[in-house]
């Protein structure tokens, strides 16, 4: 492997990866419970941040971005 190349942190991507996919499956699996709720003001403003949440947080665009920051920010080094 050439030197010049740069080392990828795979376990620092992978890392960013699972721990985008757990808020996103626990924020589904919030909206989900709350939507089957009774109707309240409270669960329509939780709702409302959640429509949000899933605008910005698109798995589309999401789950690159994750490994990407996963692979900068989230050191291996012990």
């Amino acid at each position: 492997m050439p030197e010049d190349l740069p080392r990828i942190n795979w376990k620092g991507a992978l890392t960013g990866l699972f721990l985008f996919t757990v808020l996103w499956l626990v924020c589904f699996f919030v909206a989900f419970m709350i939507a089957f709720g009774n109707p309240s003001p409270q669960s329509d403003a939780i709702l409302d941040v959640l429509e949000i949440f899933f605008t910005v947080a698109n798995p589309l665009w999401g789950m690159p971005a994750a490994l990407v920051l996963g692979a900068l920010f989230i050191s291996t080094k012990g």
